[in-house]
């Protein structure tokens, strides 16, 4: 840990400035700050790592040590604490589909990811067929891609966010107030990818 480009010491240092502690900012890291949410820097999410990737949240282990022992070298990504606030629900986000929703009925489509793959391409499908009925389409998924650009293209609405972070944010209640306050604006809401059904369970 100490010897990753993604640990800052002295920006980790201020986050435990005022507990008094009798060990080094990387060990500290190590054996409490994850596990209380610490972020090793601003470009090291500690929970979006964990919750980009929940076989890593199951195996309670130390998620900027998985990376550099294993997850740099399986291509997993990282997200920063910049990107992690981005991926968030916000009130701009509410605003956007309460404008939406004045003038049509409103349908969310809930995938995985928007690659060029089947189960994208059949919500992009489905996106088409549910707009030609006259009632509009809102994507949220939890990965971006090359489809997004094509979604927009056509007129889409598409949001970014942590599907995981979705659920784990209904402990938090001004979290859970936002999203759902979100959800609220949908006369339906309809899931394409079975990585989606812990999203299901929470918001049924």
């Amino acid at each position: 840990i100490e010897r990753s480009p993604l640990f800052d010491e002295e920006y980790y240092s201020t986050q435990i400035a005022k507990e008094g502690y009798n060990m080094s900012p990387a060990m500290h890291y190590y054996y409490i700050g994850w596990k209380k949410g610490l972020n090793p820097s601003r470009q090291f999410s500690t929970n979006g790592y964990l919750l980009s990737y929940p076989d890593i949240q199951q195996v309670s282990m130390c998620p900027l040590l998985h990376y550099e022992v294993a997850g740099r070298a399986e291509g997993r990504e990282i997200l920063s604490v910049e990107d992690v606030q981005r991926l968030a629900i916000t009130e701009q986000d509410i605003e956007d589909v309460e404008e939406l929703h004045r003038h049509n009925k409103l349908v969310l489509l809930v995938s995985h990811e928007l690659s060029l793959t089947g189960a994208p391409f059949a919500l992009m499908n489905m996106a088409e067929a549910i707009y030609r009925q006259g009632v509009t389409p809102v994507i949220l998924a939890h990965r971006s891609g090359p489809l997004k650009q094509r979604l927009e293209e056509k007129g889409f609405l598409c949001k970014i966010v942590l599907l995981n972070s979705m659920i784990g944010m209904y402990n938090d209640e001004v979290q859970k107030g936002l999203i759902t306050k979100y959800i609220s604006n949908f006369d339906a809401v309809l899931f394409n990818t079975l990585e989606t059904v812990p999203l299901v369970n929470c918001l049924s």
